[in-house]
């Protein structure tokens, strides 16, 4: 499950404790927009989507480091 992945991968050192609990924000973010239909909720999601981004391209880069 998402949130496992989040978990294993503070626990192996993939990600950091700010950036775990980051992950577990975005995973929650993705559920709630699902099955959410409140404009105030949405927008504040999306404001929180760069952020999200940023640490999707810290977690890839995590796993698999990018050859210079």
């Amino acid at each position: 499950s998402p949130k496992a992945a989040g978990r294993a991968s503070l626990q192996t050192g993939l990600l950091s404790d700010v950036h775990a609990r980051s992950a577990l924000l975005m995973i929650e973010d993705r559920n709630l927009t699902v099955h959410t239909y409140e404009e105030q909720l949405a927008n504040e999601i999306a404001g929180r989507v760069p952020s999200h981004a940023r640490l999707l391209t810290a977690w890839i880069d995590a796993v698999a480091p990018r050859s210079t």
